[in-house]
């Protein structure tokens, strides 16, 4: 219960100084707490980890009043920013600080949490560069560590109307780090998890199930738009059961690595490659006809024809026969579509292999 309204019902009765001040401080504590209970349930309201950052900076600099934070995060012995405020997009993306060096990488490499009153009078900050950076001299860092990993790092500096840090400034930091540790490992678990649903496992590509998704959302975007086509290229491996008899299935498998990242290689971003199944895979190829995607897959086989593996002492060759179909050009909708794709990769087969089909077209 607020002080005030203490006096407003005993009036003329005085106050104990050091009562309202404890009261003050237990009113603080009861304030952050909530707040922190606010911030733990906006933190695990998202599963998206750029989202989640920018809630996390966001909070920290609102609470502590901070014109500057930053949330850096522990990728290859490096600290990079995350999120930011009073940063711009430009220099976040040139931020990268190795362990040890000023304070964020000193408390990444030690784990331990820094109060800095002055950091113009601070041993870590020797550069005339780094103290200009800030307009007042007082900081905060924190480390964010998750079973014993050091994470990141949480940082405030400049504090309203230039004051200093407290620590009881500190205390709601580490408190909202360790939140905010549990659910940057939770949205990394779940990154995973749906990585390791949509990926093929030996591969690394896509695979069947995504591939069904993805071609099923791109028709939609081409329906919405109406001014735009897909393409669809089918590639299966010419005699791969022949690698598979006579070398073994872990001799296939390299095979199939080895061509997959050949796909990647040649492929541009925006296209989706897929292991369909066995030796098949499936490329999608948004905005473009399939006379532009029978270019494109020509200077695929053609790079694939001068591909060698080797397999234990011997170099092994390989060729491929690829299919072309597009949306909506003679498909009414993805299932026509896959089919058209597989009709015109057997189409190549037939007509002697190591070559290239459209659907529809009379060669």
């Amino acid at each position: 219960m607020p002080t005030k309204h203490l006096n407003n019902r005993h009036p003329g009765v005085k106050t104990d100084p050091h009562m309202e001040k404890l009261m003050q401080q237990f009113e603080k504590k009861i304030s952050r707490i909530r707040i922190l209970m606010e911030i733990g349930n906006a933190l695990n309201s998202t599963l998206e980890l750029e989202k989640l950052f920018e809630l996390i900076v966001k909070y920290t600099t609102g609470e502590l009043k901070s014109s500057r934070g930053s949330l850096m995060i522990l990728e290859g012995g490096f600290l990079t920013v995350k999120a930011a405020r009073g940063m711009s997009k430009e220099l976040m993306g040139r931020v990268r600080l190795p362990l040890g060096k000023f304070v964020s990488g000193w408390v990444a490499e030690h784990g331990q949490p820094l109060l800095i009153e002055d950091i113009t009078r601070d041993k870590r900050f020797k550069s005339k560069k780094a103290k200009r950076r800030y307009t007042s001299n007082s900081c905060l860092s924190v480390p964010i560590i998750h079973k014993g990993e050091v994470l990141g790092v949480l940082n405030c500096n400049d504090k309203t109307g230039g004051g200093l840090f407290t620590e009881d400034d500190l205390e709601f930091m580490k408190m909202l780090a360790t939140q905010a540790a549990v659910a940057i490992a939770n949205t990394r678990l779940v990154d995973n998890i749906r990585e390791l649903a949509d990926h093929d496992g030996l591969t690394g590509l896509f695979n069947h199930r995504y591939f069904i998704d993805c071609l099923s959302r791109e028709i939609e975007r081409v329906d919405r738009y109406k001014n735009k086509s897909i393409s669809l290229v089918m590639i299966d491996i010419d005699l791969f059961k022949n690698i598979n008899d006579t070398y073994g299935h872990q001799a296939g498998n390299k095979v199939l690595k080895k061509l997959a990242d050949k796909l990647v290689e040649l492929t541009r971003k925006t296209d989706v490659i897929c292991r369909y199944g066995g030796e098949e895979f499936m490329i999608i190829l948004p905005a473009i006809s399939s006379s532009k995607a029978l270019i494109y897959t020509e200077r695929i086989r053609e790079t694939v024809k001068k591909m060698r593996v080797k397999i234990n002492s011997k170099t092994v060759s390989i060729a491929v026969s690829a299919g072309i179909a597009d949306y909506p050009a003679g498909c009414s909708d993805s299932k026509k579509l896959i089919s058209c794709a597989d009709q015109a990769m057997y189409q190549a087969k037939n007509a002697g292999r190591n070559c290239v089909r459209v659907h529809g077209a009379d060669r």
